[in-house]
């Protein structure tokens, strides 16, 4: 349907998306259509577009989106009358919308310069979150000079893109435009990856529901603070531009800020919900995370680390209480080790034959002492199988493996427990692996046994010689010597008197039971 239309008889003006029909992601020139504009029209997503007629100049009409100057075309209006417009259709009622029209606004003269149409585009891109479009590269030439720019109402700059070339991602701002009637109190980008929202918070619990519902006040006109990312990944196991005094991991994504006037001490609240943990998607601890602020944007050293304002266990959210300054760089970190996401270049448990191989690599270690490697049956209760020195102080890759030469049969469940020098511990990942093994009965031989000869017990299965036990028919026990040996388990028989004995043997929580005679 159309969002807007005005009905002039042969000449109507609109803007329409027709499904099927020519007429998409269309504007009428007046006599006819010019169909296909790239991104007029995107379901879920929410688009500025600015539709400027120019009456009878050749190429004086155009179509921006979100800022960009996408299409130019000739005008023809035809006779003046005064015509019906509608919102939510063509004009003459007909092609009703189907979607969310959140602001539509009409001027009855010509937007004569870009600067005209760079205010209201800003205006309503810090408003509803929307990310300008932007050419910092100047490889475009379709892109008109300041494209990308958010300027205020005097025409002056709230969000230079040339001066953030490379932070032109989820660009979202509060400000304060008396001249524009712009009073946002708080913001987030519109873009469905935008995890950053920030605001004015009086109240210092974290922000509200919505920008009408905060009470909190700009001290003056023509502040702002705008924000964006540098579209890097979120996640980078190779990223060690971090202070190992400060916090164990960290985000890859950095964000930018700029500030014009003064704003203050603002809220930044991060959706932590969605990303990865220790152990998968929102699997932080959310009382560990914190945010780091740095001037220069390498935070390998000299960042500031910022603490939660208040904490909320598992809500999905952290917020933080920060007092900017125009240029300051930001990302969110932890102290929790293989949080946001693991400092591990690899972590893997691979069956090979009769034992389970359990190898990690490290891109850098600090004060690291030693590694605990752990083993459960049921991804819960872990208990050491072995341990190996760390690296100490390391900058270079290191590469470490262990044996589990008697895992489980059935799934097995590993971890690293990394102790550093002051005995602080953080547990990885957890990886798993399942092993299954022919176990061929145990037996004991020979059978009868002479006396003063040895007893052999074949098993496959580890055996703990305290779980071996010589009992007497009657039942009493009878101290055995008993030995490993290439054979499995010998027993020597040189103090059994000749008679029938039983021999108990636990195995993984399982008893088993022998019986066996001595003769002279």
């Amino acid at each position: 349907g159309a969002v807007w239309g005005e009905d002039n008889g042969g000449f109507d003006r609109y803007m329409l998306d027709a499904d099927g029909l020519s007429e998409n992601n269309a504007i009428s020139n007046g006599t006819g259509t010019e169909a296909d504009i790239a991104g007029l029209y995107s379901a879920l997503t929410t688009t500025m577009s600015t539709i400027i007629f120019d009456e009878d100049q050749g190429g004086g009409s155009s179509v921006s989106i979100n800022g960009r100057n996408t299409l130019s075309f000739t005008s023809d209006h035809g006779g003046e009358t005064s015509n019906n417009f509608q919102i939510g259709a063509k004009g003459d009622g007909s092609e009703i919308f189907t979607g969310l029209i959140a602001e539509v606004i009409v001027y009855n003269q010509l937007l004569s310069t870009i600067t005209d149409r760079q205010r209201i585009e800003s205006y309503l891109a810090i408003k509803y979150g929307i990310t300008l479009s932007s050419d910092t590269d100047g490889d475009d030439t379709a892109f008109e000079a300041g494209e990308g720019d958010y300027i205020n109402s005097d025409g002056n700059l709230f969000w230079d893109a040339t001066e953030n070339t490379a932070f032109q991602n989820n660009v979202a701002g509060i400000a304060r435009d008396d001249a524009s009637c712009l009073n946002q109190l708080q913001s987030q980008s519109v873009n469905s990856d935008a995890i950053v929202a920030m605001g004015l918070d009086s109240d210092t619990d974290g922000l509200e529901s919505a920008n009408s519902l905060n009470g909190s006040s700009f001290a003056a006109d023509l502040s702002s603070l705008m924000w964006s990312h540098d579209g890097s990944s979120l996640y980078d196991p190779n990223n060690q531009e971090f202070d190992n005094n400060q916090v164990r991991t960290r985000l890859n994504r950095e964000w930018r800020v700029q500030e014009t006037g003064t704003v203050g001490t603002v809220t930044v609240r991060f959706d932590v919900s969605d990303l990865e943990g220790p152990t998968g998607i929102g699997t932080n601890d959310e009382s560990r995370i914190v945010m780091l602020v740095d001037v220069d944007g390498d935070f390998s050293s000299g960042a500031t680390v910022i603490s939660q304002s208040f904490v909320v266990d598992a809500d999905g959210f952290v917020s933080f209480q920060v007092d900017f300054t125009d240029g300051l760089f930001f990302t969110l970190a932890s102290g929790e080790l293989g949080a946001l996401p693991i400092t591990l270049l690899s972590f893997t448990a691979d069956l090979e034959a009769d034992h389970v191989m359990v190898e990690w690599t490290t891109t850098s270690e600090v004060d690291n002492g030693l590694y605990h490697v752990q083993r459960s049956q049921d991804g819960i209760n872990f208990e050491t199988i072995g341990t190996l020195p760390g690296a100490g102080n390391s900058d270079s890759i290191n590469d470490y493996s262990f044996k589990d030469v008697n895992p489980n049969v059935g799934i097995n469940y590993y971890r690293l427990v990394d102790v550093d020098f002051n005995g602080i511990e953080n547990s990885s990942e957890i990886v798993s692996v399942r092993y299954d093994r022919e176990v061929l009965s145990p037996k004991i031989y020979p059978n009868p046994v002479r006396r003063g000869g040895t007893l052999y017990l074949e098993i496959q299965q580890q055996v703990d010689l305290n779980n071996i036990k010589v009992y007497s028919i009657n039942g009493v026990q009878i101290s055995v010597k008993a030995e490993v040996s290439h054979k499995g388990i010998q027993l020597s028989t040189d103090k059994l008197p000749q008679g029938v004995y039983l021999l108990n043997v636990l195995v993984e929580q399982e008893l088993l039971r022998f019986k066996f005679m001595v003769k002279d």
